[in-house]
């Protein structure tokens, strides 16, 4: 879960996924003001629509709804919020 713009989240915290050839274990999910960063290539990643609406920008990103996220959140083995 990305809650800053990936450009402000230090270097080193996110995995260098140029370098993964397997991202069956790997999405992002864009809240708050993250919902502004860029496509990572080659790694899923979801925006929460009411966090893209609130910000008025415009997304590439399959959206989700809060209960979308939740039972992402149930389906997962682990979260690591930045």
């Amino acid at each position: 879960m990305i809650r800053k713009p990936l450009n402000v989240i230090e270097e080193g915290l996110l995995p260098d996924f140029t370098s993964v050839r397997d991202h069956s274990n790997t999405s992002l999910l864009l809240l708050e003001d993250g919902v502004i960063s860029q496509h990572v290539p080659n790694v899923p990643m979801h925006a929460l629509s009411d966090d893209v609406i609130q910000r008025s920008v415009t997304t590439t990103v399959p959206l989700l709804s809060y209960q979308e996220v939740v039972r992402l959140l149930f389906d997962v083995d682990r979260v690591v919020v930045l």
